[in-house]
């Protein structure tokens, strides 16, 4: 059997997929510091196109650690947020701000810098970049265990579960303690008005409560979610309704790891329906503690099966290889056919997976790689075929099927794969990250059947074009199904 010691969702539903491929991995940061703990983020930047922001912790060889973050479309230089000599900054987390005010989000933190850990966040201004710091939960207490979504914040203070809401001044409302007592590693997820789990230690195990906001907005009294076995690593899917044009959130699903009868388990529960059920295939025995992460969700829940809660995608590390740990991941919807993704003769850990864009189709999944006596940060992702998607219908089948490109990345040839159903007129071009047309590959008539196109990295006018994150749109008719792809000279 193989030992999952760390597995992570991404739930996608309501599509017509067929599968796809992981990109070969490329490394996000540089292999002299060593970088951890990232988190990725859409940044809405008015009538610009959105960015996919990553940040993450970087220390160097005195061991400290500092924030950094690049754009992951444009694939920008990395940039340090916040740094100081003898002091520690970790576990960002984004806010972002949809008041409509010149902050597009909040970037939280933890830091030592006063002694001891506490929770500061900077502005990032549409314009002008990061604010200075502004202390949010600063006291002689233990401030850590932070996360955040678009509307609270939720943390562990000395073992109480503290949150605070975002209001429509852009201001923060005062501190509400929802638990006292043992507890840690709070969860959150938006789910109606919120709701939030957190770990309970009672004679050294770890039972999970739960609270939700009442439609007045106040937290109601803690509850017990789930009080048997030992139940740690606990994460909320964030599940997007398709059939509302993905802006609403179906109902949550909280998953951990359980362990009982000396068996490590994952287990799974319904929010709304108030049923829980087990991941058969995801089983260890005790001789370790696992590490477990379950992230961004984008889609409408399906119906449950043996293997897993919903249609999905999702990731793990497997040490089936002694010394060499790797990150597998299935290449389809709700697939069991699992690949290695990752870099051979390297130890690979956290691997994290995360919505690529505010439409679904495309994910990416970004993990640690311990290479030359560093951890670098590296990514695959993967396009999937969910049909063209009509902006006022709901997604439907597709005349059109458009294949991730492959290499990619790559330099400088690279080829494309797709299919039509039905003879037509089309349209394929690929366009950079302004939304500029740089080469045409097709315009014409095409009768059924698959094809391929080549693409030599030159435009239009026979020039070699930048390194870049490039798009690449096939339409029919009123359809139109696109896709990404990075160029790297």
């Amino acid at each position: 059997m193989i030992r999952f010691l760390c597995l992570g969702f991404i739930f996608i539903g309501h599509l017509f997929a067929g599968d796809g491929y992981w990109s070969i991995p490329f490394s996000l940061t540089d292999s002299s510091t060593n970088n951890t703990n990232c988190t990725v983020s859409i940044i809405e930047f008015g009538d610009d196109p959105d960015s996919l922001f990553l940040f993450w912790e970087k220390s160097f060889e005195d061991g400290f650690t500092s924030l950094y973050y690049r754009d992951l479309n444009s694939m920008s230089e990395e940039k340090c947020i916040i740094s100081k000599e003898q002091t520690n900054y970790k576990n960002p987390q984004i806010l972002r701000d949809y008041n409509g005010s010149e902050v597009l989000f909040y970037l939280f933190y933890e830091t030592d810098e006063n002694g001891n850990s506490d929770i500061y966040y900077l502005k990032y201004l549409d314009g002008k970049g990061f604010s200075d710091p502004i202390p949010f939960q600063v006291s002689d207490k233990e401030e850590q265990n932070l996360r955040c979504t678009d509307y609270d914040v939720v943390w562990e203070q000395d073992g109480n579960i503290l949150t605070s809401e975002f209001l429509v001044d852009d201001s923060f409302s005062v501190p509400d303690t929802i638990s006292k007592g043992n507890c840690r590693h709070p969860v959150i997820q938006d789910y109606n008005v919120g709701i939030i789990a957190w770990e309970k230690v009672f004679n050294d195990s770890s039972k999970i409560f739960y609270s939700q906001k009442d439609y007045s907005r106040n937290w109601e009294p803690e509850d017990t979610l789930y009080f048997e076995g030992h139940n740690i690593n606990l994460s909320f899917t964030n599940q997007r309704d398709m059939d509302n044009g993905g802006t609403n959130y179906c109902p949550p699903v909280l998953c951990w790891q359980t362990m009982d009868s000396s068996l490590w388990t994952i287990k799974c529960y319904d929010i709304e329906s108030d049923e829980s059920w087990d991941l058969d295939f995801a089983q260890e025995s005790n001789n370790t503690e696992p590490s477990i992460f379950f992230v961004s969700v984008v889609s409408k829940s399906l119906s449950k099966n043996q293997y897993m809660p919903y249609e999905s995608f999702f990731t793990f590390v497997s040490d089936t290889i002694p010394d060499n740990p790797e990150i597998f991941a299935n290449n389809s919807i709700g697939g069991e056919d699992f690949n290695s993704i990752s870099l051979n003769n390297t130890i690979d850990r956290n691997p994290r997976l995360f919505n690529g864009q505010e439409v679904a189709g495309y994910v990416i999944n970004v993990w640690e790689s311990y290479v030359n006596n560093h951890w670098q940060l590296f990514l695959s992702d993967i396009h999937f075929d969910i049909g063209a998607i009509d902006k006022n219908k709901n997604p439907t089948p597709s005349s059109i099927y458009l294949r991730q490109n492959f290499p990619n990345p790559f330099n400088p040839i690279t080829r494309i794969n797709y299919k039509l159903s039905k003879s037509g007129e089309i349209s394929f071009a690929i366009y950079n990250n302004l939304g500029q047309r740089v080469k045409t590959l097709v315009d014409g008539w095409k009768a059924q059947g698959n094809y391929s196109v080549v693409w030599n990295g030159k435009n239009d006018n026979g020039q070699m074009v930048s390194s870049g994150l490039y798009y690449y749109k096939l339409s029919m008719n009123e359809q139109s199904v696109f896709k990404k792809m990075l160029l790297m000279r």
